[in-house]
């Protein structure tokens, strides 16, 4: 009942208003355009946040931290395989350990985004990542690699990303228009779309042409090629307290969690998150792959076609959603893309009682179209929801996915066991389906989120 209390529609109304109108009052010419008339053609709107320079700076730099981690998701587990001999508990634990640093350090990094000057962490932590590739790349050159370097290395990996990523998305607000969030948010996230397709292959043709210590180099190489784009970028200056000792940083996350909890958008949205990185999330992970080589008897070579798939998907959707760059009704279209991915989940469990694999390949295309447009919405509405000097703790909540994912993931798996794959997603999809039903008819002001 204080959910459906809280999240009242007229409230919701007066709260993003105030919120837009107190925090997004900057004048356009504080952003430095590219000149010329971009809103005459489809390209020129799916690419209207990049007219600002320090935007269209912070974007390719991504584009390249990107690039890096999914060369990484292809090398490392490779690199593991090689070392523990094919031990598939090392190979879940240290891609599991980068999890951790969210689950322990996520409200503690929005403060800090908050407390420091976000381009600086942003600064830091590239250095931090480039300087880690770089070590390990040579550990392994001098043959000194042991196990316990890989966990080392993943662990550093996944610390950064808990810094980067409250820093970076909470700075984008400051770099566009408000009324080009959404936009923004899904060229963001459409560059990591991007690279997972591109690096993915990569990685692969240049482990198989050089060598598994060669994709190290090159990951080095890639994070490296971000920084003079960082320290390139003029972003504004950002309503920030600045540091007043370690009360105060505890004070000030537990400031951070209340407003999230009281703010209605912001609850609204994360209560559909959750239920979308719990349930529908593992469709991705886990059910693809125990349905690609199990009932419809694919091999690596297909479940890999399945992912580009996926990712084609994903990319399509992130410039579509660039391009409308909705403003209104977004509450609506969370709770439409959860309800999707459940009835696609459906759909793809259902083919696979047919074994139609063409019809699989289908439904994994929309189920990316679905899965990439709910996330650059959601931080979108995350990221205009909350103040400038509280949205680094608003964005760190996001770290909170890959813990939520992990969790859904090893749910999903217990079930499959028990329940067989199959009966497993249809569970998972109709959890989804219903959620996303339940939600939207007993609590109506999540249907009139802005």
């Amino acid at each position: 009942m204080e959910l459906v209390t809280l999240i009242s529609g007229d409230y919701i109304q007066s709260k993003v208003e105030n919120i837009n109108m107190d925090n997004y009052s900057e004048s356009e010419n504080q952003k430095t355009k590219v000149p010329g008339n971009w809103n005459n053609n489809f390209l020129a709107r799916v690419f209207d946040s990049a007219r600002y320079r320090d935007f269209r700076l912070l974007w390719i730099a991504q584009m390249t931290n990107s690039s890096a981690f999914w060369v990484q998701m292809v090398a490392l587990p490779i690199l593991i395989l090689e070392v523990t001999e094919g031990s598939a508990i090392h190979l879940g634990l240290i891609m599991g350990v980068r999890t951790l640093p969210a689950v322990i350090l996520g409200v503690f990094a929005g403060v800090v985004a908050d407390i420091w000057n976000r381009k600086l962490i942003l600064i830091a932590t590239r250095l931090f990542v480039t300087f880690n590739a770089i070590w390990f790349a040579v550990t392994i050159s001098l043959s000194w690699l042991e196990l316990w370097h890989i966990y080392i290395f993943a662990l550093a990996r996944g610390a950064s990303m808990v810094f980067d990523q409250p820093a970076r998305r909470a700075m984008i607000p400051n770099l566009v228009p408000s009324y080009l969030m959404t936009n923004a948010m899904a060229l963001n996230s459409g560059s990591v779309q991007l690279m997972r397709v591109f690096s993915a292959a990569l990685a692969g043709i240049v482990i198989a042409v050089f060598g598994i210590l060669s994709s190290f180099y090159l990951m080095s190489v890639l994070y490296a090629i971000g920084l003079p784009l960082l320290l390139l970028i003029n972003a504004p200056a950002q309503e920030r307290s600045g540091y007043s000792g370690p009360v105060a940083v505890a004070t000030n996350m537990k400031a951070g969690l209340e407003f999230a909890w009281r703010a209605p958008p912001i609850k609204g949205a994360l209560v559909i998150a959750a239920i979308y990185f719990t349930f529908g999330a593992s469709f991705i992970q886990v059910f693809i792959p125990l349905v690609t080589k199990g009932p419809l008897g694919l091999h690596d070579s297909g479940l890999g076609i399945m992912y580009a798939v996926l990712g084609v998907g994903g990319i399509i959707s992130t410039l579509f959603l660039a391009y409308i760059n909705p403003s209104n009704n977004r509450g609506i279209i969370l709770l439409v893309s959860l309800a999707s991915m459940g009835f696609l989940m459906t759909l793809y469990s259902s083919a696979s009682y047919f074994s139609t694999t063409l019809a699989a390949f289908i439904v994994v295309f929309f189920v990316g179209f679905a899965q990439s447009a709910f996330i650059p919405l959601f931080t979108a509405l995350l990221a205009e929801s909350a103040p400038d000097n509280m949205r680094g703790r608003v964005m760190s909540l996001l770290a909170y996915d890959q813990a939520l994912m992990s969790l859904g993931a090893a749910f999903a798996g217990f079930s499959a066991a028990i329940l067989g794959t199959q009966v497993a997603l249809f569970c998972f999809s109709g959890i989804s389906f219903g959620s996303a039903l339940f939600l939207a008819l007993l609590i109506p002001g999540l249907r009139r989120i802005n």
